[in-house]
């Protein structure tokens, strides 16, 4: 609520003087405080003129006078009480002189809307609540509007920062002169994003707006049927250039890489637009290697697929770190920095051959022999065998999904295995290697021996 400025043609009903305070009711015996009822009040003389106005004009006229009743029914000036005015805005607020009247001027522009003032009691006061008769308002025509729209910062800004828009809404009377169109919605947009915000008394507007994606800012004041006011917009003179930062993501790094073959990094390149996931089109990744982490050398290069996905392979030449980083990025993003590996080793290949668990089927109690041969794959793609390595026999029984591992054995100088155990139940046979330092573990597949 606001106080409202009198207009020069209804001045002259305003008394001068400071507001009386109110006091005793005249004609009305005081009793204790907590006796005394509040008088009777209300609105009396109250006019508007005219109540049919054309939008390019506006200006409507209102005037009256607040009294209350004394003990003998006559009526009293309600003087120096603030009033509330409401005709369609948010309401603004006048005060009555020492004879209980106001007056003054407004600028209407709904196409239908009725115009009353009200008086609010307050805690102590002597008098009761009041409202004016409501009088319709009709505007016909229509009447120019216009916007102004600036944005802070102006010149750059980044997505999910918040942006300060300011501006101003105004409408042309018929005589040319822009006033502000005060309690009025106006839109704020940026691309398909929009934010309503209501004018102030003097027309003005400000509001943060987080930016969600890449676009322009603009304001657009819509117009209402029927068109009393006409739609206008305003584009924002600069507007800022909306950066996106860029991350990589669920990047994948293998743990370790088959001697003589290629490693693959695969990942994703997104932007900080509207949820975090906007794809960074025309971007390309590269993939750098070091030995020890301070020389770095070229391995591969990928373009970022439309879906922000990237698929890196080179020739792992040995032991060392990998490391990923934008080659390229769109001018308006940001580099991601570099995302680097831990130490990714290089290891050769093994497998068994030849595994077998027998008889089968065997009698309860008799011997079930296990056998077969660990090797392992060289730099040049031959298998040999792999002498001298820990091998565990791992038993899982028929019903049951857990293995349990029952002896460790090492291979002789041929990499074979041959053990022995006892037939107890039926199930499933296999041996396994554990991955070492320069070896992938593997294991043979499983061999069902029927107990009997």
């Amino acid at each position: 609520m606001r106080r409202l400025l009198i207009a020069p043609v209804a001045a002259a009903a305003l008394v001068a003087g400071s507001p009386s305070v109110p006091g005793p009711l005249p004609g009305i015996a005081m009793a204790a405080a907590d006796e005394v009822k509040p008088a009777v009040t209300k609105f009396t003389e109250f006019q508007v003129t005219p109540t049919e106005v054309d939008a390019a004009d506006g200006l409507v006229r209102f005037s009256g006078r607040l009294v209350h009743l004394d003990a003998d029914g006559a009526e009293r000036p309600v003087a120096g009480v603030p009033l509330l005015l409401s005709y369609g805005v948010p309401e603004e607020e006048l005060v009555t002189d020492s004879d209980g009247r106001f007056a003054g001027s407004v600028y209407v522009h709904h196409s239908s809307v009725s115009l009353h003032v009200r008086y609010q009691r307050t805690a102590d006061s002597p008098y009761r609540n009041a409202v004016s008769p409501s009088v319709p308002v009709t505007v016909t025509g229509s009447a120019e509007t216009r916007l102004s729209i600036r944005v802070t910062p102006g010149d750059k800004i980044f997505a999910q920062d918040t942006a300060q828009v300011s501006g101003k809404a105004e409408w042309r009377r018929v005589t040319g002169q822009w006033l502000p169109l005060k309690g009025h919605t106006v839109r704020v947009m940026c691309g398909t994003d929009g934010q309503s915000v209501r004018t102030a008394l003097d027309g003005t507007y400000a509001i943060p707006f987080t930016v969600r994606r890449r676009c322009n800012f603009y304001v657009h004041y819509p117009s209402h049927e029927p068109q009393t006011l006409l739609s206008s917009t305003a584009s924002a003179r600069p507007t800022p250039e909306v950066h996106v930062r860029t991350r990589f993501a669920d990047v994948e790094w293998p743990r370790a890489v088959e001697r003589g073959k290629r490693i693959l990094v695969t990942g994703y390149l997104y932007g900080n637009e509207d949820a975090g996931f906007s794809p960074v089109r025309g971007a390309r990744v590269r993939l750098e290697f070091s030995p020890d982490g301070r020389r770095w050398k070229h391995a591969g290069d990928s373009p970022v697929s439309e879906e922000s996905h990237f698929e890196l392979s080179a020739l792992a030449p040995g032991k060392g770190y990998w490391r990923i980083r934008t080659l390229q990025v769109p001018s308006y993003c940001t580099s991601p920095g570099v995302l680097r590996s831990a130490l990714i080793p290089v290891k050769d290949r093994t497998r068994f051959t030849g595994f077998n668990a027998s008889p089968e089927p065997v009698r309860k109690g008799a011997a079930i022999t296990v056998k077969g041969t660990l090797q392992r794959r060289t730099p040049a793609g031959v298998w040999k065998a792999f002498g001298k390595r820990a091998v565990t026999i791992e038993f899982r029984p028929k019903g049951s999904g857990t293995w349990r591992r029952l002896r460790t054995v090492k291979t002789n100088a041929k990499g074979r295995v041959l053990t022995r155990f006892k037939a107890v139940r039926d199930g499933y046979w296999r041996l396994s290697f554990a991955e070492a330092p320069l070896f992938f573990g593997s294991r043979s597949a499983a061999d069902y021996v029927d107990v009997r």
